[in-house]
């Protein structure tokens, strides 16, 4: 009887090893291979898109870790699209050296919102190499930036 309890544990824990063994396999493979990127001097014109509702309490700290970049900053703007606001998010904002795009048509969304500037930007100035949105709680390592335009000048699309 216990001979056969311990063969049933045995067939019933093979899918669990074969799962085990597998991601293991997956884990050592995946220190193998990385992408290297050829470090490129500052180049690429670099907008950074942040839609935001009532995110006055923490926009100020991602406009902060976006001028903290390690690239130029005459190579990136911030834009701040305020939407739907009951705070003072579009003043803290420009406080923090952002540019505002205020919505012309109603917005339900953070997509719509973000179609608007898309639609703002490539009919009246189209000079931008990148777009990067983030949320407004987001914080931004300081060589992300210089990273982007690494892999864009390494061919990236």
């Amino acid at each position: 009887m216990v001979s056969q309890i311990f063969t049933l544990l045995f067939i019933l824990g093979i899918p669990f090893f074969i799962y085990g063994i597998y991601y293991l396999g997956i884990g050592v493979f995946g220190y193998t291979k990385h992408n290297k990127y050829v470090l490129s001097p500052p180049k690429n014109r670099i907008a950074v898109v942040v839609a935001a509702r009532n995110e006055a309490a923490v926009i100020g700290n991602l406009i902060e870790s976006l001028h903290q970049q390690d690239y130029p900053e005459e190579l990136m703007d911030v834009y701040v699209i305020p939407n739907n606001c009951t705070d003072n998010t579009k003043e803290v904002a420009l406080e923090h050296g952002a540019k505002i795009m205020t919505c012309t048509a109603e917005v339900k969304s953070k997509g719509a919102a973000l179609s608007q500037f898309f639609d703002y930007i490539f009919e009246e100035n189209d000079v931008y190499d990148a777009f990067c949105v983030f949320d407004a709680d987001n914080l931004v390592d300081k060589h992300f930036i210089a990273s982007m335009n690494n892999v864009l000048e390494s061919g990236e699309k």
